[in-house]
């Protein structure tokens, strides 16, 4: 899917149920950001942002303001964190995976493990999200996505590191 800032194009999708919760969960997404260098007019724009509302039980992946790095925040309440890559990316489609069970998830890029992330997450609650999108933020004054999403595959447990491996190479074959 192909994703135009200006034409604030976004997908949204319906409520998760309360059995849709991080406390042990794997994401990989396979994602192509328009400019990968620092830019005007993206500042947080959103590959998904899921919960209820700004700042309500969000779990999120981003760029990390206008710069070329992915931040996944999970929000309990109201209360963020902000688990940030220390990767940068580029233009090119590249797999994104986190896995999310503890507060300081490893983040791997293109297979790639991203030792050096900052900033510890919270757990999130097991409640329904009902304001779930691709594309957009729950927050208004952040950017729509600008680029492509090609795949986003959640798993509701954590992968081991060959079963993340087998779908890393999944990905890498597909697109």
């Amino acid at each position: 899917i192909t994703f135009t800032r200006t034409n604030a194009n976004y997908l949204q999708i319906a409520s998760l149920p309360s059995s849709f919760h991080p406390g042990s969960f794997s994401v990989f997404s396979v994602a192509r950001f328009a400019n990968a260098a620092s830019c005007s007019g993206c500042s947080y724009e959103r590959v998904f942002d899921f919960g209820n509302g700004q700042a309500s039980d969000n779990i999120l992946m981003a760029r990390t303001g206008a710069s070329s790095q992915i931040d996944f925040s999970i929000y309990l309440g109201g209360t963020g964190g902000d688990r940030i890559s220390s990767s940068t990316f580029s233009t090119n489609t590249f797999i994104f995976d986190v896995q999310a069970s503890t507060t300081t998830p490893p983040f791997y890029f293109n297979g790639t493990a991203d030792n050096s992330a900052t900033n510890p997450n919270q757990i999130a609650a097991q409640v329904t999200r009902t304001s779930n999108y691709l594309g957009r933020s729950n927050w208004s004054a952040d950017a729509y996505f600008q680029g492509g999403i090609s795949e986003l595959l959640f798993f509701r447990t954590n992968l081991n590191n060959t079963q993340r491996i087998l779908v890393e190479n999944y990905q890498a074959a597909q697109w």
